[in-house]
Parts: C-alpha cells; structure tokens; sequence
C-alpha cells in the first residue's frame, strides 16, 4: 500500500508514474533476489520499453527498502537517471547480513555470534544467484556517478538501521539530503509525515527538472 500511496502523490502532482516489481517479489516470477545486482537489467528493461514511446524532461526513481537499493546501483550505471529518492537502503549485502541474523536487535550478534550462520547464507546465495555479494553495493555505486540522491531513514529502525543510510550519504559524489524521520521506523516515513515527505520530494525532483536543460530536437 506504501507504494500506491506514493503513485497518488505523483501522479497528483503531474508526474507519471512507472511502478515495477522486483524479480521474486509481489507479482513478478522467481524466487531467487540478486539484491540489485541483476535488477539493474531489469529496470533497464523498463526504462528502454518508456522511453519508447514517452519522452520525459527526467527520469527519478523512488523506492524503500531494497527496492531503494536497486535503485541506487541502477542509477550508479545509468545516466539517464536524474535523481533518486532512497528509503531505509542498506549500504552493502555483506553489511546488511549482519544486521539480518542480529534478529533486527543488534547488528554485534550478526557480527560475533551469529556470524557463521551469515558467512554460511552468502556463498549460497552467491552461487544460485550467479552474483558476488561483494559486488551488491549501494554505497558504492553512489561514487560512481554524481546524481543526485534524497536519503530517508530512521534512527529506531532495527530492520535497516539509519547508519546505512548515512553511510551512503557520506560518499555519495553528487548533490545529496539526508532526512531522518522519528516514528518512520522501517519504509514509514510517508505515512508518520506525509505532508513533509510529499514536500521534501516534490521539491528535490523540481530542483532537478529546473537545472536540467532541455532536451534539443
């Protein structure tokens, strides 16, 4: 419902709006998740099928989660992406796999003493997903092209902590915001303070859209 929540929005303030599932996730086929390392084909896949007949001022990309962090690796490798919008990302798989066995308590038993089950689940995954876990990063793809980003998180949230997210802004190479939201906990941020996310997101995609040229025919 998050997700519909932000199309109303968007499509109330003129935008149009793409709304893709993930490879293993709601109504897409699937069951292995690479985590956005063969996402970012897929989400090609949607944006060449648009561009085909639309042509947009600029392509943004919103998502939570790890939709966010999908987003973050396309637009990395993407330049017809102009900005991105991320919640709760996490910063890298090996990262986030600790904070997944830490029982979204404590990352320090994902580290110490529920690290072998970690270090166990990886190379699984690597070897049926065909990807490195290594090469899962959200953190780094920010340094790779300098888009801008709207980083959301919240301190409280054990699911993704808020540190990934400040992690992220700390080398992203282009214009970066970071919004820490009380009460969002993980991916709430629109529904604690709708007007003000509806505000800060709005604004960042016309801040984008005005400094853009226009496109020459």
């Amino acid at each position: 419902m998050g997700e519909m929540s932000y199309a109303q929005m968007l499509l109330h303030r003129g935008y149009s709006v793409i709304m893709m599932d993930a490879r293993g996730q709601g109504a897409s086929e699937g069951s292995m998740v690479t985590y956005g390392w063969k996402e970012r084909d897929d989400m090609r896949v949607v944006i060449d099928e648009f561009l085909m007949t639309e042509r947009p001022h600029c392509v943004f990309l919103l998502g939570e989660s790890m939709g966010a962090a999908v987003a973050l690796q396309f637009a990395g490798i993407e330049p017809r992406v102009a900005g991105v919008v991320a919640e709760s990302s996490f910063r890298n798989l090996r990262e986030v796999t600790y904070d997944y066995a830490g029982l979204h308590w404590s990352p320090l038993l994902g580290k110490t003493l529920f690290r072998p089950a970690s270090m166990a689940a990886v190379p699984r995954m690597e070897k049926e997903g065909g990807f490195r876990a290594s090469d899962v990063s959200p953190e780094r793809s920010v340094t790779m092209r300098a888009f801008p980003v709207l980083l959301i998180c919240d301190k409280s949230d054990k699911t993704i902590p808020c540190r990934h997210s400040e992690a992220i802004y700390a080398v992203a190479a282009g214009p970066r915001n970071l919004w820490e939201v009380p009460g969002a906990d993980h991916t709430g941020a629109f529904g604690a303070s709708p007007l003000e996310f509806e505000r800060r997101v709005i604004t960042f995609f016309e801040e984008i859209h005005r400094k853009k040229p226009s496109p020459t025919s």
